[in-house]
C-alpha cells in the first residue's frame, strides 16, 4: 500500500512540474514579442529604350532613344507572424536623345504590411521630389498616402506566377494642380521557358481625379498600359529583360490625351546586405 502510494505521489509531482512547464512557456510567449529579422537590399536597373512620344504630347509626337537608370536602398524589419516594415529611399530619371524631355525623380518613404494566408495588406507613405532635367532645377513636392492589397498565384505545373494588386491613395502637394485621389489596378505574370528564360509580361489601370482644375472642369484622367516582354537570368539576382509597352491618358478634357509605346532591354540586379 505504501508503495502504491508513493508511486502516486511521484506521479502527481510529475504532472505538477509539467503543467507549471507548460504555463510558463505560454507566459513567454505571451510577454516575450516576436522577433524581427533586419534586411539591407540595393536594387535597380538600367533601360536603353525608344519611345515614339518623349513629350507625352497628343499632337507634337516627338521619337527619341533614353536611357533610365533606377537606384533603390531598402532597410527592412520582418517579424515571424507577417509584420514587415521597410524605409527606402530611392532616384530615377529619364536621359532623351531629344533633351527636352529630361527629367528625374527622388522618392523616400516607409511601408507597413501585414501577411497572411500568403495575402498581404499594407500602407506606404512617401515624399516625392520632381526635377526638370537631370536633377538640375527643383520642381513640385508631392506626399503620397496609399493602401494596398497583393496575392501572388503560383501555378506550378504550368510554371506561371500571377500577382495581382490593388491600390488606393491620395496625393498632397505644394502644387494644388497635382492633388489627386487615385485607384491603381495591376496585374503581372512569369511564365518560365526553358531556363534561364521566362515571359513577362501584365496590365495595369489608373485612375486619377484631380482636385483642382487649371481651367474647365476637375480633371479625371485614364491611364489604362500593357506590357510584354522576355526576361534571361543570370543568375546571382542579375536579369535582363527586353519589352514592349504601350500606355494612354483618356481625360474628360481631350486635350490631355495621348498614346506612346516603348520598346527596349532593361537590366535589373539586386544585391542583399
Amino acid at each position: 500500500m505504501l508503495r502504491i502510494l508513493a508511486a502516486a505521489g511521484v506521479a502527481l509531482i510529475g504532472i505538477t512540474c509539467q503543467s507549471a512547464r507548460a504555463a510558463d512557456a505560454v507566459l513567454a510567449a505571451a510577454v516575450v514579442p516576436s522577433t524581427w529579422t533586419p534586411s539591407l537590399v540595393l536594387d535597380g536597373s538600367l533601360g536603353l529604350l525608344y519611345t515614339d512620344n518623349a513629350l507625352a504630347s497628343r499632337n507634337n509626337r516627338l521619337d527619341a532613344e533614353y536611357v533610365v537608370p533606377f537606384l533603390r536602398m531598402t532597410f527592412g524589419l520582418k517579424s515571424a507572424d507577417g509584420w514587415s516594415y521597410t524605409v527606402y529611399a530611392r532616384t530615377t530619371s529619364e536621359s532623351y536623345t531629344e533633351r527636352v524631355a529630361d527629367n528625374a525623380l527622388a522618392t523616400v518613404g516607409s511601408t507597413l504590411s501585414k501577411t497572411f494566408m500568403d495575402t498581404t495588406v499594407g500602407v506606404n507613405f512617401d515624399t516625392k521630389f520632381f526635377y526638370d532635367g537631370l536633377f538640375a532645377a527643383r520642381g513640385p513636392t508631392a506626399y503620397d498616402l496609399s493602401a494596398f492589397i497583393t496575392r501572388p498565384i503560383s501555378i506550378e505545373q504550368f510554371g506561371l506566377i500571377i500577382v495581382p494588386r490593388f491600390t488606393v491613395g491620395y496625393r498632397w502637394a505644394d502644387v494644388a494642380t497635382l492633388e489627386r485621389a487615385s485607384i491603381d489596378a495591376q496585374l503581372s505574370f512569369e511564365k518560365e521557358l526553358a531556363k534561364p528564360w521566362s515571359i513577362v509580361g501584365g496590365g495595369r489601370v489608373r485612375v486619377y481625379w484631380f482636385q483642382t482644375a487649371v481651367v474647365g472642369p476637375l480633371p479625371v484622367d485614364v491611364y489604362p498600359s500593357a506590357s510584354l516582354g522576355v526576361k534571361y537570368d543570370f543568375g546571382h539576382d542579375i536579369t535582363l529583360t527586353t519589352s514592349v509597352a504601350a500606355l494612354a491618358r483618356r481625360s474628360n478634357i481631350a486635350a490631355r490625351e495621348y498614346e506612346k509605346l516603348d520598346i527596349g532591354p532593361s537590366v535589373d540586379f539586386k544585391v542583399v546586405f
